[in-house]
């Protein structure tokens, strides 16, 4: 539902847009929904997905408002857009969401700067995932015979509500230029965009009791008789689960360069640009199992810090389109240039600041201590936060179009297309950088009737 008025002020122009929208989508029938590894236990092949009656339906209550302002003079003209939003998502989330513009241009320059907040709910899988299943084994009896081997097995069903999860939240500031003399057209913007309470899986650890069992009677050719010894011990596991803990915040530079078409030849060009720099981190904890231990009566779990990486991307594009107007005929060649991709992690460490013992209890380790042979079981391996930037690298595609009098296409496209795929030597691996060359056709047939 939607509705608008428009008034009008001396040189100001005003318009009113308020609506109301609202959605209701829902799965029906006896199917399953697969979504990899949302409720998943490490190691063990046992996760199932979720059935349809057990997700109810996504419900979306939204209503808006956008007020746009704008004013014209001789030499100038301004515009202001200033909106709100407010969304209620499956029945649980309030959500504000406001947003403003403006834009100045005067003669062939124009100002642009903009802010708005917007939010992304749980998907409904996230918020009602299927069971785990994690199976261990309390008791195992061999014999040559297989009719006298016997094995108890128990198994933990694990079933999350993930009640906690809330919307994440986006907050993008963006400022920048169109410049447009006859001669060509640039435009220019810079943005930063935080990124809160983003949903990413960790691992948390369960303490499962494993009850012992022993044989009081094996019959010749049965399976023997077992019963508890009274002995039930506690036993590690980890489980993956669903939390607010990913943040980022992305300083972004775009750039668009748009010479004019030189008329002799029918020739144009064009490069974008973009330069991204991001941080990225997981506000929580990351555990991980000891290494070299044998059996859960030995095994415990280290607690780390989770670092902050940096991530930097520069990469543009420069396109050539040539136009023979007299064949129909339009060649485009696209050079894609990837100037720099690397990551490094700050305050990077492989020892942990606690641990877990086998019994689930935390304990924690003095700094001046974490590096000693007592806890060398636990150190990550040496290569954890090793990382090694790609060199610069271009990939080239190839698009070809031909029409006819008659209104006939016929176009061909190839991605990389001479096939170019260098590579480089990541941790005594080579990796290729372009993808494998890749083709297609398309032929468009116009049939005209005449009537007489």
């Amino acid at each position: 539902l939607d509705a608008t008025q428009n008034l009008s002020f001396k040189n100001l122009d005003f318009n009113f847009e308020t609506g109301l929208q609202y959605s209701f989508d829902d799965n029906t029938g006896s199917g399953r929904v697969a979504t990899g590894n949302i409720a998943s236990t490490q190691d063990i092949v046992g996760s199932r997905s979720a059935t349809f009656e057990k997700i109810p339906a996504s419900k979306t209550f939204s209503a808006y408002h956008q007020t746009i302002i704008k004013r014209n003079a001789e030499n100038s003209r301004q515009q202001l857009n200033l909106g709100m939003r407010y969304d209620n998502m499956l029945e649980r989330y309030n959500l504000l969401s406001p947003r403003m513009s403006f834009s100045s241009t005067h003669n062939n320059f124009t100002g642009r700067a903009a802010w708005g907040v917007s939010y992304k709910a749980p998907a409904m899988i996230q918020l009602y995932p299927g069971k785990s299943y994690i199976d261990y084994i309390n008791y195992q009896y061999y014999a040559e015979n297989p009719d006298e081997r016997l094995a108890v097995i128990t198994t933990y069903v694990y079933e999350p509500t993930n009640d906690h999860l809330k919307p994440n939240y986006s907050d993008v500031k963006e400022i920048g230029f169109d410049w447009s003399p006859s001669f060509m057209n640039l435009n220019v913007t810079y943005f930063k965009k935080d990124m809160r309470r983003g949903i990413n899986v960790t691992n948390e650890l369960l303490l499962l009791p494993k009850a012992t069992y022993e044989v009081v009677d094996a019959p010749e050719g049965q399976q023997p008789t077992v019963e508890p010894t009274g002995e039930v011990y506690n036993i590690p596991r980890t489980i993956s689960v669903m939390k607010n803990n990913y943040y980022e915040s992305t300083d972004g530079i775009e750039v668009t360069l748009n010479p004019q078409r030189i008329k002799a030849t029918n020739t144009e060009f064009n490069f974008r640009y973009s330069y991204l720099k991001s941080l990225v981190t997981d506000k929580g904890y990351n555990i991980n199992k000891s290494a070299y231990v044998v059996g859960d009566n030995s095994v415990r779990y280290g607690v780390y810090e989770n670092t902050l990486r940096e991530a930097i991307k520069s990469f543009g594009t420069l396109t050539l389109i040539q136009h023979i107007p007299s064949l129909r005929f339009v060649l485009t060649l696209s050079a894609e240039l990837n100037f720099k991709e690397n990551s490094n992690y700050i305050g990077a460490s492989l020892y942990p600041f606690a641990y877990y013992d086998t019994d689930g209890n935390y304990i924690e380790i003095p700094e001046e201590n974490r590096a000693d042979p007592e806890y060398a079981d636990l150190k990550k391996d040496e290569n954890t936060f090793t990382t090694v930037g790609t060199p610069f690298y271009s990939n080239f595609n190839l698009q070809i179009r031909k029409e006819t009098k008659q209104g006939h296409s016929f176009s061909f496209f190839a991605i990389n297309a001479p096939w170019y795929n260098p590579t480089y030597d990541y941790l005594g691996n080579r990796t290729t950088l372009n993808s494998k060359l890749s083709v297609g056709f398309n032929v468009t047939l116009l049939i005209n009737k005449s009537n007489k």
